[in-house]
C-alpha cells in the first residue's frame, strides 16, 4: 500500500521539472544588445545644464522568425572602422534552452521572460 502512494506521489509531481516549459510563438521575435554611453545632464556652477545624448558603439538585433530562422543584423562603431552587416542562420527551442547556429557558430541562450541569457555565448539579449 505504501508503495502504491509513493508511486502515485511520483508521477503526479514527478514530471514537474526545474525548467520552465515554453513554447516557440514565446520565443519568437527581435531582441537586441547594445553598448555606448547613456543619456546625461551636467549641472554647471551658474545653475544651467548641458544635456548630453546618448551615444551607442555597438547595436545588435537577433531576430528569431517562423520555421526555426534566425537572422542577427550588427553596426559597430568604432574610431579605426565602421562595421555593418548581417548572419544567417538557425534557432531551435528545447525546454527553456534556445539553440542558435550562425555561421557554423552554436550559442546557447536561456529564456527568461524577456532576456536571452548567455549560456555559451559573449553576451544575451533583450527583448525589442
Amino acid at each position: 500500500m505504501r508503495l502504491l502512494f509513493v508511486v502515485l506521489i511520483y508521477f503526479s509531481f514527478g514530471h514537474l521539472g526545474f525548467t520552465q516549459e515554453v513554447k516557440k510563438k514565446d520565443i519568437r521575435g527581435v531582441y537586441n544588445y547594445k553598448t555606448g554611453a547613456p543619456a546625461r545632464t551636467i549641472g554647471t556652477s551658474d545653475t544651467t545644464t548641458i544635456s548630453i545624448p546618448e551615444s551607442v558603439f555597438s547595436n545588435e538585433d537577433l531576430k528569431l522568425s517562423f520555421f526555426g530562422v534566425a537572422k542577427r543584423s550588427y553596426n559597430f562603431s568604432n574610431i579605426n572602422q565602421n562595421s555593418i552587416g548581417w548572419e544567417k542562420g538557425t534557432w531551435k527551442l528545447s525546454g527553456d534552452t534556445v539553440k542558435v547556429l550562425l555561421k557554423n557558430k552554436e550559442y546557447t541562450y536561456q529564456f527568461e521572460h524577456v532576456y536571452l541569457k548567455a549560456i555559451d555565448a559573449p553576451h544575451g539579449y533583450q527583448r525589442k
